[in-house]
């Protein structure tokens, strides 16, 4: 009787020019002698960057993408379990997965999300999915020095190259993995970036081990199908309840960030990055890509006593979570 196949999906964080997919290719061929096999999940492979520019020029576009790609990643990891397959459609599956790993079927296998990822919420998609197939979870953060990094993206070939103005944007915005203060991120560790000193693989394949071995656990035993039933898309009368409580968040937040005495120029880009993520919350909200609890959204709707209080914490946590404070 065969294994089951042990899987870690291992989330990469970093700006363009930190070294991310050349770190995958050594890791990947490290990996070859350890009877491990790896899929290297590369968004700029997947997506070229003359591409991205354009989809970001239309709002939603992008992130209806990432959302495809996440889909992909789930879809192959249902083929390395035998799993039963979703009846979609999805042109990514196939980029994504190499056949030798579906022939070789080796006990154990590593799936690098090489991207940005400077978002928690970004991240996160990935662990609500190895919680739900009981995967690994780990994240490796390259630390760089932003210059280091400007450097390091200009002597890639021309067409692979990001503006510098990309890289100043995201490197204002990387939100570093908490693992004291976050448990969904407790298998994270920063890899400083130095230009001529490599990463120690060893240190590295220990990490994603220990992740393998503590598998992450679904927080109850209840299928997909029925957890996807017992929640339902928002209604307009519940987003607009939902943006009442956002304003007094984000009130709450500004205020908490002036106390921290910051100058004209820090709020004003905190207070950018801040409404940013109530709309995003917001969207998510109205186009259904976040669902409410069935009962929730019931209760709220009859006006039972205390559904105000219950909506209003739920909303506080997804405007954390994408704020990334805990």
């Amino acid at each position: 009787m065969s294994e089951d196949p042990q899987i870690c999906l291992v989330v990469l964080i970093g700006i363009p020019g930190s070294g991310k997919s050349s770190f995958c290719s050594l890791y990947s061929e490290y990996l070859l002698s350890k009877s491990c096999d790896t899929i290297h999940v590369c968004y700029d492979k997947l997506i070229p960057l003359e591409t991205q520019v354009k989809m970001k020029e239309k709002e939603g576009s992008w992130k209806a993408e990432r959302e495809k790609i996440v889909e992909a990643v789930e879809q192959v990891i249902r083929i390395i379990k035998n799993d039963d397959l979703k009846n979609i459609e999805n042109v990514y599956v196939d980029q994504i997965i190499d056949n030798k790993v579906i022939k070789t079927k080796k006990v154990r296998t590593v799936i690098l999300i090489d991207d940005n990822n400077y978002l928690s919420s970004m991240r996160y998609d990935y662990y609500q999915l190895a919680r739900a197939h009981r995967l690994g979870f780990a994240q490796l953060h390259f630390a760089c020095d932003l210059a280091l990094a400007k450097k390091l993206n200009s002597s890639r070939p021309p067409a692979s190259q990001v503006p510098d103005e990309v890289l100043d944007n995201m490197e204002s915005k990387l939100e570093p993995p908490k693992p004291f203060s976050n448990k969904w991120e407790a298998f994270s560790f920063s890899l400083p970036v130095q230009e001529t000193v490599g990463h120690n693989l060893e240190l590295v394949e220990s990490i994603v081990q220990a992740a393998t071995a503590n598998p992450v656990t679904p927080v109850e035993n209840v299928s997909e199908e029925v957890r996807e039933m017992d929640r339902v898309a928002c209604s307009a009368s519940l987003v607009h309840q939902a943006d009442k409580y956002l304003r007094g968040f984000v009130n709450k937040r500004m205020g908490e960030l002036r106390s921290q005495g910051l100058n004209k120029e820090e709020m004003k880009g905190a207070s950018h990055d801040i409404y940013n993520v109530k709309g995003e919350v917001l969207e998510d909200l109205k186009t259904g890509y976040t669902k409410l609890e069935r009962g929730l959204v019931e209760s709220v709707q009859k006006r039972e006593e205390g559904s105000g209080e219950e909506l209003a914490k739920e909303i506080e946590e997804l405007f954390k979570l994408k704020l990334n404070v805990k």
